[in-house]
């Protein structure tokens, strides 16, 4: 069989890539292979008296072309490199300069919606009646792209129970689950023991052994509703460590408080916030 013609190209274009390619990447090691190169050749230039000077002196020339060739492009490609390393530096902190003005932005959106949540939560407890120190109310963000809900804002007259604390929730566990799918969900607990309570919510919402009992606050009684907004977009959560002290009936006293308009164009408006792994709840 008579070989391909364009396979001698073929390895010669793979050969020269192959050069071109390590000489980019260490530039500095054909500079060296130029020096030790060039002393060779500076080693023959007594080869007159040798038989046979003709074909060394091809060589010889050879090797000086060579030499020179690769102790002039070495420390070309090496002041290239630091020119293009210089680049990418600046190149570098201007992204961090600007990913640091994204993320003060965020955060200063953060707070002030929080700010304007929990004010706007309060007012909600007093006209629910249950603005109490075992009471407190949180908003939740839906993030559709990872099942998940985010804390956006919590109130509460207590100031222990007002902390973010847990500041992510899956869509599919939990009293906030059924919130999601019915539109609102309401319960209330009869074990104070927090074995049996754990154990409850392991039962009745799906939650993790472990998960339910990293829960800082054993709610007694919680009420979830629906967010809408066209679409829905989130989730509030009325809570107490009281039994009586969250109903189902306080539903629509929600809905039909301007606050809960004002908590659909907020969540409307509020750019999406960074999802961060909980802590306690």
């Amino acid at each position: 069989m008579t070989p391909d013609a364009s396979t001698p190209r073929r390895h010669l274009r793979s050969a020269v890539e192959w050069v071109a390619y390590h000489w980019e990447k260490s530039p500095w090691a054909f500079n060296a292979l130029g020096g030790v190169l060039a002393m060779l050749v500076s080693l023959a230039t007594g080869f007159d008296r040798i038989p046979g000077r003709n074909a060394l002196t091809v060589v010889w020339a050879v090797g000086v072309v060579l030499a020179v060739v690769l102790l002039v492009i070495g420390p070309l490609l090496i002041a290239r490199r630091a020119v293009r390393l210089k680049d990418l530096q600046a190149t570098i902190k201007d992204l961090e300069r600007r990913q640091k003005r994204i993320n003060d932005a965020r955060e200063r959106d953060s707070a002030d919606l929080r700010r304007v949540l929990d004010r706007v939560g309060r007012e909600l407890l007093a006209e629910c009646g249950v603005d109490k120190d075992d009471t407190r109310i949180s908003i939740y963000q839906h993030h559709g792209d990872e099942n998940k809900f985010a804390l956006v804002g919590r109130a509460s007259l207590n100031p222990t129970l007002s902390k973010a604390g847990r500041s992510v929730y899956r869509d599919d566990v939990g009293l906030i689950a059924n919130a999601w799918r019915e539109r609102t969900a309401h319960d209330r607990v009869w074990y104070t023991d927090t074995d049996k309570w754990v154990d409850y919510q392991a039962r009745t919402f799906k939650i993790d052994i472990e998960e339910a009992r990293g829960i800082s606050m054993k709610s007694l009684s919680y009420l979830g509703v629906r967010i809408d907004d066209d679409v829905p977009v989130g989730i509030l959560v009325i809570e107490s460590t009281n039994r009586e002290r969250v109903t189902e009936e306080h539903a629509e006293q929600v809905r039909s408080h301007p606050a809960f308009g004002r908590f659909q164009l907020m969540l409307r408006a509020a750019p999406k916030l960074p999802l961060e792994e909980p802590t306690t709840s």
